[in-house]
């Protein structure tokens, strides 16, 4: 309420208390995802029928009913199709307002006994669960996540079956929204075609209590109100500026009353919602002065009659704006502390694993060998000691033309770009005992230094992407110091 300043909260009460606006759970029952507790053995991956290997005898025939699984453990398994539905898994599989992301995953769904099990001669399914019984699924670190899940502190209290996962019935219309945001605001609806789908933990679904406002609903949680009052209520407690969005807050925004629209009004926001109904955002924020994403607004936001729509939406675009400025800088204001409460052997590892993923995509830094013309004049320069440590050539009149790893020096040259040549095969091939140095070396580390300039942009193009993933400026720093070591360049 502190945070949403005096004319947005005043027109959100306004709504509010004249009842064109509604808070979500007066029209849609919240549910969490569900809760697995053993991902490893209750989410499977489903195998097509021509990777199914020949051992199961499974006919295309037989494919309508049963089928072949890959458990955690990445064994294979034969499971009856009634135990297998569907699922929708974290904010990625929320694609647009109207799709969801179709994957091979599959949740094993059994809320029968053992004797039902039998009489049906559902043996693959049996046979499934008495794996369950049996196997550790120590698929992660954490050691609250390993061991043989039936016997699990957190499962084997489950009523009336240690494999009950209880999960909802369907509804005609459900509206998944996601636990954590960050820049992408994804909800979607799941049509009649997805209403065998089993939404998992870290997503929120939305049962509506009047079916028919389903479109209406999705409309007013894709709008930028209702991600303005989603900055407002969410919490930055990952650690990287992502939101985290807990039942009570989702169940408090204010969105556009349904009852209160008749067709035509409905019909006219409905319009205006199509152009977006089917698109990928990847980013809310950029997507603000998108003209169609302006026209849906602006009509949504008139709907409610407060005051100049126009007006409103650039309101609420610019604090939104400034609500994520705010999370992002929070989160690299602490970003040194935390590097540097990590332990040294972490922050190592680290380092190695991204700069390992930068040199992948990048060709070493250029040889200047392969700049010197045929034919010229060369002088060789011997490699008087081991190459250990940084390279560097003399900045002082006592050491001019000299060459030093760490603090020894390992070559002598006539002048300053001469060493400068030598340090730089150097770090190519540290273990030469000679490096010939032209007679025109000062030629030779100009053409080096243009051709360095572009090998430069290059490599920031490509670093980019993996760097901007890091949120600790020092980390950032040491990966990129490392990856131009790796690459011959420092």
């Amino acid at each position: 309420m502190l945070r949403e300043g005096g004319v947005i909260g005043s027109l959100l009460a306004e709504g509010r208390s004249s009842g064109t606006l509604v808070p979500l759970r007066e029209v849609a029952d919240l549910r969490g995802g569900v809760v697995t507790r053993a991902n490893a053995f209750f989410i499977v991956r489903e195998l097509p029928f021509d990777q199914i290997p020949r051992r199961f005898h499974i006919t295309r025939q037989d494919y309508e009913r049963v089928t072949v699984v890959m458990d955690g453990l990445e064994t294979p398994f034969r499971v009856e199709r009634k135990y297998l539905r569907p699922i929708v898994k974290g904010p990625e599989a929320l694609v647009t307002p109207t799709t969801i992301e179709g994957t091979d995953q599959r949740l094993f769904v059994c809320e029968r006994s053992r004797a039902e099990m039998e009489e049906d001669r559902d043996t693959g399914a049996l046979a499934y669960l008495r794996r369950g019984e049996t196997v550790a699924y120590n698929v992660s670190s954490d050691t609250l996540k390993g061991g043989i899940p039936a016997q699990r502190s957190n499962i084997r209290n489950r009523k009336p079956y240690w494999y009950s996962l209880n999960v909802p019935p369907s509804a005609p219309q459900r509206i998944v929204v996601p636990e954590h945001v960050d820049v992408r605001y994804p909800v979607s609806l799941l049509g009649p075609d997805e209403d065998d789908h089993v939404v998992i933990d870290k997503l929120y679904v939305a049962r509506l209590y009047r079916p028919d406002d389903g479109h209406v609903l999705l409309a007013g949680l894709s709008s930028l109100l209702t991600w303005f009052q989603l900055e407002l209520r969410g919490r930055t407690q990952l650690g990287q500026g992502v939101l985290e969005l807990k039942k009570p807050d989702w169940g408090g925004v204010l969105v556009l009353n349904p009852a209160f629209l008749d067709d035509a009004h409905r019909a006219t926001l409905l319009d205006a919602f199509a152009p977006l109904s089917s698109r990928q955002e990847t980013n809310g924020v950029a997507a603000l002065t998108d003209a169609d994403r302006e026209a849906f607004d602006e009509r949504y936001l008139s709907m409610m009659g407060l005051g100049d729509p126009a007006e409103f939406r650039m309101l609420l675009a610019e604090e939104l704006r400034a609500a994520v400025q705010e999370r992002h800088l929070r989160r690299q204001s602490v970003a040194e502390a935390r590097a540097s409460q990590r332990r040294v052997q972490r922050s190592s590892s680290s380092v190695d694993g991204y700069a390992a993923r930068i040199v992948a995509a990048m060709d070493p830094h250029p040889d200047p060998r392969h700049l010197v013309p045929a034919g010229a004049r060369m002088t060789t320069v011997p490699i008087t000691g081991s190459v250990e440590g940084p390279l560097s050539v003399g900045d002082d009149l006592f050491t001019y033309g000299q060459v030093f790893a760490g603090t020894e020096r390992v070559a002598n040259t006539i002048d300053d770009e001469s060493a400068r040549f030598v340090m730089a095969v150097l770090r190519h091939d540290p273990e030469l005992t000679a490096v010939d140095v032209p007679a025109k070396a000062a030629v030779v580390m100009e053409l080096l230094e243009v051709e360095s300039q572009a090998w430069i942009r290059r490599f920031d193009r490509a670093a980019q992407p993996i760097l901007q993933g890091i949120a600790e400026t020092r980390l950032r720093e040491a990966v990129r110091r490392r990856a131009l070591q790796l690459l011959h360049a420092q």
